[in-house]
């Protein structure tokens, strides 16, 4: 009998038994893939036994919802941080590392839906934080959308007689549309592979770690919430490539609380014209035991060659998030098949 091989981030959270219980197709419970025998590894609540005593039900499907855009700042030509306010439960949800949603705008069909790694999650306030890179009409759309505020003149009192203060030249655009609010949809738990052997599935972080963090562009996004979840707990030294990314989003968003330096580093330099002696180098001289790399497939792959990468972001084609179109679907060299919106135990170099 051969033993279920499957991880999923999903996996006895709120969110299971999901619709692949419901299709026959669980990524962990044999009897819901269609065995009538159990092979699985799983040491929680048993998911056949949930499934069929709730009488075959879905749990929690995850519903859209509109949440008000309350932030909308642009950092360089093409990247724009959006604050949305979903409220504290929500937010509490998005304070794991690896958490992302998908967005759209409420006039927009389905195909819009676009994932973002949450950036900072503020449970306080009830808001998320979200770097969106404009690559195409996706991201476009969503980063069009202006928070709604009244206009107030210079020199102008309120009821009580008091002077507003002038507002020209603040951060903030009127938003002449009306339209200030994004559909969400979420949270999504595997927006980082491999996030389970950092954090543990309690989300305990092992304080003896030394990591080694290396992003590019917005690939910075999950690593600073990544490290705002560490919170100093354990070492960790972060080299960011600032080549698609400003300097100033990373000043902002660097958490305070951080055991550990920060570097910039090229990544294109290194690997284009110096190879990757450097990277080797930095992991050894720093004793560190654990890399994570946020960046492109192309230097996941290039790093992956010569280091083990113990975890990185999610670059698979997330589509629906749910396992249940395809999109992301990675078939391993044993021809397995991981749905990687749900698999979180396998770590390929690629992203194909």
């Amino acid at each position: 009998m051969e033993q279920n091989f499957y991880d999923c981030i999903d996996c006895g959270t709120e969110n299971c038994p999901c619709y692949l219980a419901a299709t026959g197709d669980c990524l962990v419970c044999s009897r819901l893939a269609g065995k009538d025998y159990c092979d699985c590894n799983w040491k929680g609540v048993c998911i056949y036994n949930e499934f069929i005593q709730s009488g075959k039900k879905i749990n929690n499907v995850r519903e859209e919802f509109t949440a008000k855009v309350e932030e909308n700042k642009r950092y360089g030509q093409d990247t724009v941080v959006l604050v949305l306010d979903v409220g504290r439960g929500f937010a509490l949800k998005c304070a794991k590392p690896g958490s992302y949603v998908f967005l759209k705008r409420a006039e927009d069909e389905d195909f819009y839906n676009i994932p973002i790694s949450v950036m900072k999650s503020d449970i306080t306030g009830g808001k998320i934080h979200l770097a969106v890179k404009e690559m195409s009409a996706k991201s476009k759309r969503i980063t069009e959308v202006q928070p709604h505020f009244e206009h107030i003149d210079a020199g102008t009192t309120d009821s009580a007689g008091k002077a507003n203060e002038n507002i020209a030249g603040s951060n903030k655009r009127e938003n002449i549309g009306g339209e200030d609010s994004l559909c969400v949809r979420g949270v999504y738990r595997n927006g980082i592979l491999g996030i389970k052997s950092l954090i543990g599935p309690r989300g305990k972080v092992d304080t003896d770690r030394k990591m080694m963090i290396v992003t590019k562009g917005v690939g910075f996004a999950p690593a600073a919430h990544m490290l705002e979840w560490i919170d100093g707990r354990a070492r960790a030294d972060i080299y960011t490539d600032t080549d698609k990314i400003e300097e100033e989003l990373i000043a902002e968003y660097l958490p305070q609380r951080l055991n550990g330096k920060r570097e910039n580093i090229d990544l294109r330099r290194e690997f284009e014209f110096k190879g990757t002696e450097r990277i080797s180098a930095l992991y050894k001289a720093g004793g560190y035991d654990t890399l994570v790399v946020f960046a492109s497939d192309y230097y996941i792959e290039q790093i992956g060659k010569i280091l083990k990468i113990d975890a990185r972001s999610n670059n698979f084609r997330l589509c629906c998030g749910e396992g249940v179109c395809g999109a992301c679907a990675f078939t391993d060299d044993f021809g397995r098949t991981f749905k990687m919106c749900k698999c979180s135990g396998i770590m390929p170099t690629e992203s194909f």
